[in-house]
Order: C-alpha cells, then structure tokens, then sequence
C-alpha cells in the first residue's frame, strides 16, 4: 500500500502523553503529498503519574477521559487507538549485537526481521520486563560495517548491532488499564525521550551527535545520537515541577500560582536578566495577601534548582562516553526548556559545542503550537508515520512484528458532533478551568 493510498483511505494517527502534569493528545493526517500535518492537539491536568508511573489509576484515566472529549471536540472526529509514550526509572537499555547466515545471496527484508530476532532472543532481560525497542544503530556484511540500509546487497553473514530497551511489564499493563478504560486501544508504546527526539531533530543533528534534554515536568530523560543512532538513554528525577515547588516553598505560594510565576517572570541565567529589581507580587496560600519581591530574588530560586538538573546532565552525559562526540551539542525541550535562560545557563554548566531549544518541526495548523511542550506528543505521531514510510518503501506487512502502527481510519463520513453538542461541552470545560 502507497502513502497515497493510506491518504486515499483517510487515516489519521493519534498520540497520548500521560504525564506527571498533564495528559496530552495529538492528531496528525497524512496529506495527499505524503507529508504529515498536525489537525488537532490539547491537553488536561492530570496528578495520576509521578515520574512515569502510575500512582492513581482513577484520576489518570479521568484526566485521559476529559483531554479525549476535548481533542474530539477540537478535530470534529472520534477516536479509538492511540499510541501512548513511556517512561520512568524502570526503563533500562544495552547495546546488543548478533548475527545470521545469509550464504552470498541478497539480503531481504525477512532478513533484517530474521537477525532483529535472533538478536533480541539470544539477550536476556530482567524479569517482569519485556521489550519496548530495538533500534538499529549498524549492519554488517562480512567485514563491511557502517550499512544503514543493507536490503539488496550481497554477503554471507548479516550482522545487526542494536540498541535494545526494555521497560516494565507492570507499567505497561498499568497505563494500559487507565488507557482501556477510556474505551480507547494501545497500538504501541513508544519512549518519550525516543518521540521527542524525532519531533526536534534534524538528520544532520543525528548524524553529527547530539544530546537532547527532555526536561519535562516529572522527570528529565536524556538521548544521545551518534552517526544517526542512538547509543545513549538516561534519566533524572528533577525536573519542571522541582523547581514549582522550590518556588512554592521559597514564597508560601500555591502550586498552581508558582507554575504561573515562574512562566511569566523566571528567567533561569540570572546574568542575563535586563530588570532584576522590578517588583512582582506572588499570591500566597489561604488567600492571605500577595507576598511582594524582586524579580531577580525569583529568578535566583529559578537558577538554584535548574543548575542542579543542569549538573546532573553533564553528569549523565560524561558517565555515556560521549560528550567529546556531541558535535550538533545538545537539543533542549519539554515544557521545562520554555523559561528565559536555559540555553545560556546549559552552555555554562554542560559546555557543548552548541545550545537551543527544540520545538516539532512538524506542519501544524495552529501558528503556536509547536511548542517544546508538545515534542512528545508530536514526536509520538511523527515516529508512527516515520514506520508507515519505511514499511512501505520495503513493502513490508502493516502487521509486521517489528514495527509499530497506529492508523485509524476514519469512517467514510467522519462522525461528527452536532453543533448543540459541541457547545455544551466547550462550555462545561469553560466553567470547569474557571473554577480550577
């Protein structure tokens, strides 16, 4: 099947981020050039996760319930399947090789599934965990290494070096739950920091080395690519919220208040800052009078707790072994990288050869929405069509083991909201924020 027969067929893809502060949807459709554009994305607050896993399975699958209503609302379309994004502390990953005969012939695509196979049988995983990826980084035929696409050529051994990462069945089956009792399917799960990677990057970046910093709101995941593959996965539990809450605490603020201040005044490079002595007001706890300070006071919180999560990524980096190969430097994203600072504060503390902040890179049809907030989101959608194009460039099987789909296709007529409908809902969640 063609991408124009996919296109001819309507079908779109559906992301879902559960996070620690919210739970995001995104839909993408495949355009009649083959291209993939963003029609509809939202998101709800969600307390279900905490660094990855669940902690509450009602308000998770709440939260998932009420951002569903939203994006159907937003798209005009229902939704069944998604593919959702994981993460946590009990995602582990290895560099695993092995290989197969292929007796001088050609190699074909069962070959590639062939020793894709074989390697991951011969690794053993820790118990109650199970396979999440396997990520090519280079094949081999005979003594010729660095084949990204070996279809086609000659050989008698095939060799496959992999990347393999594995996480927690019980997570799955966890975020399964909440998920399916949305009436919704998992097509796949994917690694967040994997999604959000494809959502920011750029093949050069890839090809050249580069770390991208996830700083989310739970956790801080990191990547690392050299020559176009992955080789490095590591995480670190400060993140976004760490520094709400150090705020929080510093001013006696509410949560939800901290979040806003620090979005609006924070500045993470106090260096930087053009106006430190102008006055802000933090609303305080139990409706007591708003506490006055300076924005430069703020900022120093600000500055404290990022430098700490800054640190420990120069530290994840450096235990990697390849900080001295990062030549695109580092890629930062996730709702955390969005504060004034963070690229000046990043270079200072990590040193790389360069520094920005990544959005999608994705055709969206909203102006704004390719926001470092949504990269996991989007990058869900973009690295499921990412595995619809290489499929069918190899004429490979939708069903195949090894590869993950999450086309829905849409009915013929699209079944649509009726207009009363729709207002109604839009205003329930009008009233519902207001009162948040």
């Amino acid at each position: 099947m063609s991408v124009k027969d996919i296109k001819n067929e309507n079908s779109i893809i559906v992301g879902l981020d559960i996070g620690t502060s919210k739970v995001a949807f995104v839909v993408g459709e495949i355009q009649p050039k083959g291209s993939l554009k963003i029609i509809a994305q939202d998101k709800y607050p969600s307390k279900g996760l905490s660094k990855g896993a669940v902690i509450d399975i009602s308000e998770t699958t709440e939260a998932i319930k009420n951002a569903m209503a939203q994006i159907q609302v937003i798209s005009g379309n229902s939704i069944s399947s998604v593919s959702v994004g994981i993460v946590g502390h009990h995602i582990k990953s290895q560099d695993i090789e092995g290989d197969v005969a292929i007796s001088g012939r050609e190699v074909t695509v069962d070959d590639i599934q062939r020793v894709l196979e074989h390697v991951q049988s011969k690794t053993s995983i820790e118990n109650n965990h199970q396979t999440l990826h396997l990520l090519p980084q280079e094949y081999i035929i005979d003594e010729q290494g660095g084949i990204k696409q070996p279809v086609g050529m000659y050989g008698v051994r095939f060799k496959a070096k992999v990347h393999m990462i594995t996480c927690s069945s019980a997570a799955v089956k966890n975020l399964s739950k909440c998920v399916n009792h949305c009436n919704l399917t998992v097509d796949s799960f994917i690694l967040q920091p994997l999604a959000s990677s494809i959502a920011v990057l750029s093949p050069d970046e890839k090809n050249l080395g580069v770390a991208v910093v996830d700083i989310g709101a739970g956790t801080t995941d990191i990547i690392i690519y050299i020559n176009g593959a992955v080789r490095y996965i590591g995480m670190i539990d400060m993140a976004g919220d760490s520094v709400t809450t150090d705020i929080a605490g510093f001013y006696g603020s509410p949560e939800s208040q901290a979040e806003k201040i620090k979005l609006k005044y924070g500045h993470a490079c106090i260096s930087e800052l053009l106006a430190p002595e102008e006055k802000i007001k933090i609303p305080q706890v139990g409706g007591r009078a708003p506490k006055e300070t300076e924005r430069g006071v703020l900022s120093s919180v600000i500055e404290d707790r990022y430098k700490s999560i800054l640190e420990k990524v120069a530290e994840k980096i450096a235990e990697s072994g390849y900080m001295n190969e990062l030549q695109a430097g580092v890629v930062l994203t996730g709702g955390g990288a969005a504060i004034e600072g963070i690229e000046s504060l990043t270079q200072a503390i990590c040193n790389p050869n360069m520094v920005r902040v990544g959005s999608p890179n994705v055709e969206n049809v909203k102006p704004d929405g390719n926001s470092p907030d949504y990269a996991t989101t989007v990058g869900l959608v973009q690295y499921i069509f990412d595995e619809q194009q290489k499929k069918h460039s190899l004429n490979m099987s939708p069903s195949s083991p090894l590869s993950h789909s999450t086309i829905v296709k849409k009915p013929a007529h699209p079944k649509k909201l009726k207009k009363s409908t729709y207002f109604k809902v839009v205003s329930w969640f009008k009233k519902l924020k207001d009162r948040l």
